[in-house]
């Protein structure tokens, strides 16, 4: 296969522990669709929902590795960050550092939604009377 952008050969390599083909030019990368999924999975629990991969999606300017068909542009999960896709699902053009941007997000996406349920619990809590608002404890110190 080659570089969607320079039209070089790539070479065999793995990134953060995932097969991938990597441009030696300009360092991007071509994973298959089940390697962008196992990329995630590294730093998002598996019980938490990632969410729609693919927003606004429109034809790129790159060609298909693997296929050759123009490949699809779109926001990663709704995120400041656009990746390519190959048309029939066989994988995704990483240009440089995106497969490091992607693993930010999902670790920033896994933090927010930890501290979504930490705070849903203490919300449950305070509702079912398990625990005390501070102006509670400021009354009953008067109290007392």
């Amino acid at each position: 296969m080659q570089c969607p952008r320079h039209h070089v050969e790539l070479e065999e390599d793995k990134r953060h522990g995932v097969p991938a083909l990597e441009c030696m030019e300009c360092t991007g990368v071509w994973i298959e669709t089940a390697a962008l999924e196992q990329l995630e999975d590294r730093v998002f629990p598996e019980e938490m929902r990632k969410g729609t991969l693919k927003y606004g999606s429109q034809e790129s300017d790159l060609h298909c590795p693997h296929c050759e068909k123009t490949m699809v542009r779109f926001r990663y999960r709704a995120n400041n960050l656009e990746l390519d896709h190959c048309p029939d699902d066989a994988g995704y053009w990483l240009d440089k550092d995106e497969d490091k941007r992607i693993l930010e997000l999902m670790k920033e996406r896994a933090s927010d939604l930890k501290r979504s349920v930490t705070a849903q619990v203490s919300w449950n809590r305070a509702k079912r009377g398990g625990s005390r608002g501070i102006l509670d404890r400021i009354k009953n110190v008067f109290r007392g």
